[in-house]
């Protein structure tokens, strides 16, 4: 009886242990994908603004 109980919290313990890293592994991924689209967002933002430095730079040697 007392073996048995022992082999169940063992396996209950090993259920535990494998659903924590999943639950780890899972997040880890979850912030990856957002930093990637954190990051492509905000080089989009770079972009949009070099464009508008360099059309307006552009537009003054026009005048000039």
């Amino acid at each position: 009886m007392i073996a048995s109980t022992k082999v169940a919290k063992a396996q209950r313990d090993i259920r535990s242990s494998v659903m924590i890293e999943n639950a780890t592994q899972n997040a880890g991924e979850m912030i990856g994908k957002l930093t990637m689209t954190y990051n492509r967002g905000r080089q989009a933002v770079i972009t949009n603004e070099l464009i508008d430095i360099i059309t307006g730079a552009s537009a003054l040697e026009n005048i000039h």
